[in-house]
C-alpha cells in the first residue's frame, strides 16, 4: 500500500454553468479554424490546434519551460488590430504578440508585463499571415496553456509584393502539434531525451536519380551492393551491377551465399534479370526489404538452367536479395548483370497502430492503473508500474507492421533509461532504440524496426515510485507479408564493404496449440480494508508460461508477467465481498482455463477520512470544486510547485461502476463533467510531484 504523506483538506461540490457562456463578438474571429503550431505541447489532447477551435472547453499546454510559443496561420496577409487570449490556470506573466509575412523573421506589436490571466484583451497596430504568442515568464510552474486564442483584422488589400513565398519558407505548417522540427526559427529539436541507437537506421527519403521516370530503367545500374562472401576482390558484388557484361561478382564455394543491392528509395517492383555465370544457383530466393534487415521472400525459384533468368515479380523494397541455397557446380554463385525494374512506390499511411490494440505489463501498481489504459488514447488515464527499476509494457498490433515513431507521453514517474523493443513472436527481441536520461514528459522517437510486438522496457526510474505512461503511441504501416512464421536475423558481414548486413535464417516456428494448465491454490494471503494480496500456484506448459491474468467479479483487473505469481489487489471498498479467478497464458497465445472462484471480503475502515458519505442524486453537468492544500501530513509547508495534480473517483451507487480522473495541472481548482446522472459519491486526493498520494477525501454536496 502507498503510504500517505499529504494533508487531506476541504473540498464542496457545486453545480455550475459554463465559464465562458454568453461571450461573443461583433467582429470576425480570424484565427480560430486555421492551422496553427508551437513550440511543444504536453499530451496530445492539448494539441495548439485546441486554441482556435472556438470551444473555451479544450485548450492548448506547452512543456513546463519559460521560453515557449504558440503560432497561428492565418493564410493570408492581414492588418491586424486586437487579440484576445483566454488563459487557463496556467498562463504567462511575461509575453509579446509578434507577427511575421513568412514565418521566420518576427516584428512584436505588444508586450505584456505582469498578466494576471484570465482575459487578455489586447490592442495593437501590425501587419502579416502569422500571429505568435510568444511566453517569457510563466505566473506558475506549468508551463503555459490557452483556452482560445482570438484575433482580429481585415485582409490587406492590393498585397502583390509581400505575400509571395509565405508557405514556402516556413517548413511542414500542416503538422500542428508536436513536432518541433517542423518550426523554424527557435531551435528546438525533435527528441527532448539524450539517445542512443542501437540500429542502423537508414534514411529511406532520399530520392533515385535519372531512374525513376520509366520501369525500363534497371534501378540497380551503380547502386550500392553487398554479399556474403567474394571468391576474390575483383569479383566483388559491385561488378554484378556496373553494366559490363565482362566483369561479374562471385561468392566463395559454399552452398548458402547472397548479394543484395541498395536502391537508395522503396519501389514497386515488377521484374528482375539475372545474367549467370556457369557457376549459377540451382535454388535461390529473391528478397525484398525496407530496412536490410527484416526480409520478405517475393520469388522462389528451384531448378534453374541458368544463363538468362527473366522473373516477374510483385514487392515493395528499397533492398533486393538474390539468395542462393544449391550451387549447380563445385565453385560457388555467381553473377554477371543483376538488373531490377520497378516504379517509385506510394509511401504507406502512417497512423498510430497501437491505438485501442492488446497491452500487458511486467506488474501493475493497482487495477486501474493497467496497461490497457496507455493505448486506450484517453490522455487522462495511465498506466503505472510496481515501485522497482526493472519494468515493461508491451502492446501486440495483432499482425507485423513497419514501424518507423514513437511517442512516449510521460506521467511524473518515467523511465529514466529504456529500450524500445519489437519482436515477431512475443519472445525474441531486437532493441531498436534505447534511450538515457530521459527528463520525461514526451518522447518523440524516431527508428526503424519491424515486428507483432512492441515493448518499452525501463532500467532505471526517475523516482521512488515506478514507471508511468500516460499514453504510449507506435507509428508505422502493415507490412505487406506476415513473416511471424519465419523469423530472419543477420550476422554476416560482406568482405567487400564495412556495412554491417544481416541474414541467418533460423527456420521455420512451429505453432504451439496447446494451453498451460489452470493455475491452482488461489489464496488471500492477506486482506485489508481496501485491499487484498492474492497468491497461486504456477501453472506449467509445453513450452513455458509467458503470463497470468487475474479477473474480479468477471473483470481484468492484472495481466502480470511469469514467474509472477501474486498481486495486490488495491482500491476496494471497505466491508465488500469479491471474487477473484486467475488463468494462464503462453507466449503463442494460448490461455487455459480460469481458476475456480475465491471470494475475498474486505474489513470494515476503522478510519474516519470524511464525515461524508452520502450519495449526491445527480442529473445532467455537475462541477467539482475545491481548495488548493497547503500542508503535508506531517504539517511541512506545501508548495505549489510540489503539487503534481489531483485524482478524482467517483462511483455511481445504482449499478456500483466506478471511474477515476487524474488532472494534471497543480493549479486546478475545479473539474466538470458533463453527463451524469444517479446516485453518486465523489472523492479526491492530491498527490506531488514524487506521485506522492494524499488520502482519499469525500466531495460534500451544498
Amino acid at each position: 500500500m502507498k503510504k500517505s504523506a499529504l494533508s487531506v483538506f476541504f473540498l464542496a461540490c457545486v453545480l455550475t454553468t459554463g465559464l465562458w457562456s454568453g461571450l461573443a463578438s461583433a467582429a470576425t474571429n480570424i484565427a480560430q479554424g486555421k492551422t496553427t503550431f508551437a513550440s511543444s505541447v504536453k499530451n496530445n489532447s492539448q494539441a495548439p490546434e485546441r486554441a482556435v477551435d472556438g470551444d473555451h472547453g479544450t485548450r492548448w499546454s506547452s512543456d513546463h519551460g519559460d521560453n515557449e510559443w504558440i503560432t497561428v496561420d492565418l493564410g493570408e496577409r492581414y492588418d491586424l488590430t486586437e487579440a484576445r487570449l483566454y488563459w487557463h490556470n496556467a498562463y504567462a506573466e511575461d509575453y509579446e504578440v509578434q507577427v511575421s509575412d513568412d514565418g521566420n523573421s518576427w516584428a512584436v506589436v505588444k508586450s505584456v508585463i505582469d498578466s494576471d490571466g484570465g482575459l487578455d484583451e489586447l490592442s495593437f497596430s501590425g501587419q502579416g499571415r502569422y500571429v505568435r504568442i510568444e511566453g517569457y515568464r510563466p505566473g506558475t510552474n506549468r508551463g503555459y496553456s490557452l483556452l482560445e486564442l482570438e484575433v482580429y483584422g481585415e485582409p490587406v488589400v492590393d498585397d502583390t509584393d509581400t505575400t509571395t513565398g509565405g508557405t514556402d519558407t516556413t517548413t511542414d505548417e500542416t503538422n500542428t502539434t508536436t513536432d518541433d522540427t517542423t518550426t523554424n526559427d527557435t531551435g528546438t529539436t525533435t527528441d527532448d531525451t539524450t539517445t542512443t541507437d542501437d540500429t542502423t537506421t537508414t534514411d529511406n527519403t532520399d530520392t533515385t536519380t535519372d531512374n525513376t521516370d520509366t520501369s525500363t530503367d534497371n534501378l540497380a545500374l551503380h547502386k550500392t551492393a553487398v554479399a556474403s562472401s567474394v571468391e576474390h576482390d575483383y569479383l566483388g558484388p559491385e561488378q554484378a551491377i556496373d553494366g559490363d557484361p565482362d566483369t561479374r561478382w562471385s561468392s566463395d564455394f559454399s552452398d548458402h551465399n547472397w548479394i543484395t543491392v541498395d536502391l537508395e528509395d522503396r519501389y514497386d517492383l515488377s521484374s528482375i534479370k539475372l545474367y549467370w555465370q556457369n557457376s549459377y544457383s540451382k535454388d535461390y530466393d529473391i528478397k525484398v526489404s525496407d530496412d536490410g534487415n527484416n526480409w520478405t521472400t517475393i520469388k522462389s525459384v528451384v531448378d534453374s538452367d541458368g544463363g538468362l533468368d527473366e522473373l516477374n515479380v510483385s514487392g515493395q523494397g528499397r533492398y533486393v536479395r538474390i539468395e542462393g541455397y544449391r550451387r549447380a557446380t563445385q565453385w560457388g554463385h555467381s553473377l554477371w548483370e543483376l538488373e531490377v525494374y520497378g516504379e517509385p512506390a506510394t509511401d504507406p499511411t502512417v497512423t498510430n497502430v497501437a491505438l485501442s490494440k492488446v497491452a500487458f505489463a511486467s506488474s501493475v501498481e493497482n487495477d486501474y492503473l493497467g496497461p490497457e489504459h496507455a493505448i486506450d488514447g484517453n490522455p487522462d488515464t495511465r498506466w503505472s508500474s510496481d515501485f522497482s527499476d526493472h519494468n515493461w509494457i508491451t502492446v501486440d498490433l495483432g499482425s507485423e507492421h513497419e514501424l518507423v515513431e514513437a511517442k512516449l507521453y510521460w506521467q511524473n514517474s518515467y523511465s529514466k533509461d529504456y529500450d524500445i523493443k519489437v519482436s515477431n513472436d512475443g519472445n525474441n527481441w531486437t532493441t531498436v532504440k534505447s534511450v538515457i536520461d530521459s527528463d520525461g514528459g514526451l518522447d518523440e522517437l524516431s527508428f526503424s524496426g519491424r515486428g507483432r510486438y512492441v515493448r518499452i522496457e525501463g532500467y532505471r526510474r526517475a523516482t521512488e515510485w515506478g514507471h508511468s505512461l500516460w499514453e504510449l503511441e507506435v507509428y508505422g504501416y502493415a507490412s505487406d507479408t506476415d513473416s511471424t512464421g519465419t523469423v530472419e536475423d543477420s550476422t554476416t558481414v560482406s568482405d567487400t564493404d564495412s556495412t554491417d548486413s544481416t541474414s541467418e535464417d533460423t527456420g521455420s516456428v512451429t505453432e504451439d496449440t496447446q494451453a498451460p494448465t489452470v493455475p491452482a491454490g488461489l489464496s488471500a494471503v492477506d486482506v485489508g480494508d481496501t485491499w487484498t494480496a492474492l497468491s497461486w500456484d504456477a501453472a506449467s506448459d509445453d513450452t513455458e508460461v509467458f503470463s497470468y491474468e487475474l479477473y474480479r467479479d468477471g473483470a481484468l483487473v492484472a495481466e502480470l508477467l511469469a514467474p509472477t505469481t501474486s498481486y495486490t489487489d488495491q482500491g476496494l471498498i471497505s466491508g465488500a465481498s469479491y471474487h477473484y479467478a486467475v488463468r494462464a497464458g503462453d507466449s503463442a497465445g494460448n490461455w487455459s482455463g480460469l481458476s475456480g472462484s475465491l471470494q475475498v471480503s474486505t474489513t470494515e475502515s476503522t478510519e474516519t477520512v470524511s464525515t461524508v458519505d452520502e450519495s449526491t442524486t445527480v442529473a445532467g453537468a455537475v462541477t467539482l470544486e475545491w481548495v488548493t492544500p497547503d500542508q503535508r501530513a506531517n504539517g511541512d509547508y506545501l508548495e505549489l510547485y510540489e503539487i503534481g495534480g489531483y485524482e478524482i473517483r467517483y462511483r455511481n451507487l445504482d449499478n456500483s461502476v466506478t471511474g477515476s480522473i487524474v488532472i494534471e495541472d497543480n493549479v486546478a481548482t475545479s473539474y466538470s463533467f458533463e453527463s451524469l446522472e444517479g446516485d453518486y459519491q465523489f472523492f479526491i486526493a492530491v498527490y506531488d510531484t514524487n506521485g506522492l498520494y494524499s488520502e482519499f477525501v469525500a466531495l460534500a454536496p451544498i
